[in-house]
């Protein structure tokens, strides 16, 4: 019999966003030396994809990737019983999962990686606190890394953006925050994910779920074989990479780089800015904000300024990474950590950064100093044996 078995609910790839989980998941069965059951989503897929995908199982190496956590959002799927049918067959899942371990080992960790008010998040999330209650009893040690949060501040905010009245809005985030208390009530830790130390996040969270929050600082990733790049050139390259969307505040660089040109244009002329990424097209004001981007471009003759519309393979994310001397982090709104300020720093870059709940820092600087992906994983594990 194993000593202990970790079964982490979190995405995975090919799902967006997923390259933390996937990374954590090989790191821990390599810590462990024991495989690392990763009970997945599909919120990546169409509707009809994901219902074709559920229940289906890969094997990556020592992890072993069940896609059987998932109910289809509101948005999505109009049919309230094929939600309820999916969340109630997410938790039969889970529950199958966790006995199984239980016969193999003699610790068994549930880890969940969720993000409770991300709106409309725990609206139709409800699958990852039930599913918490119900590792808890059964007598799993469950664990709650949250990877994005919004304040009450900033879930009224999102409404009003959203137009929603305020009559509606806030029965929802009373809703929202009371979802995230129940669930942290099953948990016997729960950790911050964060860009730096000391972020206000985690005293912020610990007041509003009632329990302490741990803090771990988000590890740099580990990058693909570096191809070779000539760095000699005479301009310095900004690299804005990602989904295009107002949030990440390209439009105040454009702003920024229009004024520098009047003002300075010496400097302006050693300047060069990829924006690199793709849109949501299913949203209106993504695709209208791509739109005004390229009419700020456009206006003020910003020739310096190139964009590259397309989704990325990683070996071409990976590249413009590499490439870059400076990357852009300087979001307007942030509700999680970084994924791609953990790119800059596995890959030792500049990043320009604006300080949030998420991150206590508000400027530039060489990012080179968190922890490895492995100190990170054993920093978990460390967790994992104080309960």
């Amino acid at each position: 019999m194993r000593d202990t078995i970790v079964i982490q609910v979190s995405p995975y790839p090919p799902e967006p966003g997923a390259d933390y989980h996937e990374q954590l998941a090989h790191q821990l069965s390599r810590e462990l030396k024991a495989p690392v059951i990763v009970l997945a989503g599909l919120n990546h897929l169409k509707l009809h994809e994901a219902i074709k995908q559920y229940g289906v199982i890969e094997i990556h190496d020592r992890v072993i990737v069940y896609r059987a956590f998932w109910a289809p959002r509101i948005a999505e799927c109009k049919n309230p019983i094929t939600i309820v049918r999916y969340l109630i067959a997410s938790l039969k899942a889970l529950a199958q999962v966790v006995r199984t371990a239980k016969k193999y080992a003699k610790k068994v960790i549930a880890h969940f990686h969720y993000g409770p008010t991300t709106w409309p998040g725990a609206l139709l999330g409800e699958h990852y606190p039930l599913g918490m209650i119900l590792a808890r009893a059964l007598k799993a040690r469950v664990f709650w890394t949250i990877h994005a949060f919004l304040t009450p501040h900033q879930l009224l905010q999102e409404s009003r953006e959203r137009r929603l009245s305020t009559l509606l809005a806030l029965p929802l985030i009373a809703y929202y925050l009371t979802i995230a208390r129940i669930a942290a009530t099953a948990c016997h830790k729960i950790i911050a994910l964060v860009d730096n130390p000391s972020a206000p996040i985690t005293t912020i969270l610990s007041r509003l779920l009632g329990k302490r929050v741990l803090e771990e600082v988000h590890p740099p990733f580990k990058p693909l074989a570096k191809p070779s790049i000539n760095h000699r050139r005479d301009k310095v390259l900004m690299i804005c990479i990602g989904y295009i969307r107002k949030e990440k505040g390209y439009h105040k660089l454009l702003q920024w780089l229009a004024n520098l040109k009047i003002k300075d244009p010496s400097i302006y002329r050693r300047l060069k800015v990829i924006i690199a990424g793709t849109i949501d097209r299913k949203k209106r004001e993504d695709i209208e904000y791509l739109r005004n981007l390229i009419s700020i471009k456009n206006q003020h003759k910003l020739t310096n300024v190139e964009f590259i519309i397309k989704n990325l393979s990683k070996e071409e994310f990976h590249y413009l990474l590499l490439k870059g001397d400076i990357i852009w982090c300087a979001y307007t709104k942030k509700y999680g950590p970084s994924g791609i300020l953990a790119w800059a720093r596995a890959f030792s870059k500049y990043a320009i950064i604006i300080g949030s709940e998420w991150s206590s820092r508000d400027h530039s600087y060489r990012t080179l100093e968190s922890t490895s992906f492995s100190e990170h994983t054993r920093n978990l594990i460390r967790i994992y044996n104080d309960t």
